[in-house]
């Protein structure tokens, strides 16, 4: 089981949680990025908020979650996850990668598999 990382111990390991927006003609992008103490990227994670979201569809798109290798299994995605859902309001989508493992990460926080193209897995929680 892996154990969450507490913000205090994020603070003692001189690691930043940082988010960045833009804003586009049709929806809003939020980055929100871990950095370590020399600005090295270990995480980060997109999560979209369509401006006039169509009725029974998501709101909010989360995508392009990325892990540093050297810090997967250890809490740090997880966590940015987990700030990523808070910022999520309404029905929300996730766009995987087929074959990528984090699957199960996104099903124990109650995702379900909606469908899926050549190279995509739509993840869907209402």
């Amino acid at each position: 089981m892996l154990l969450l990382l507490s913000i205090k111990k994020l603070i003692r390991l001189n690691i930043r949680l940082i988010s960045t927006h833009q804003n586009w003609e049709h929806h809003n992008v939020t980055k929100l990025m871990l950095i370590d103490a020399d600005d090295f990227i270990i995480s980060s994670i997109d999560v979209i908020k369509w401006k006039e979201p169509k009725e029974n569809v998501a709101q909010f798109n989360i995508e392009s979650f990325y892990t540093h290798e050297d810090y997967r299994g250890k809490g740090y995605g997880r966590k940015l996850f987990i700030q990523a859902i808070k910022l999520c309001t309404s029905i929300t989508c996730l766009r995987v990668l087929k074959g990528n493992p984090v699957v199960s990460l996104y099903e124990h926080y109650g995702f379900n598999y909606d469908s899926d193209d050549n190279e995509y897995i739509w993840m869907v929680k209402k």
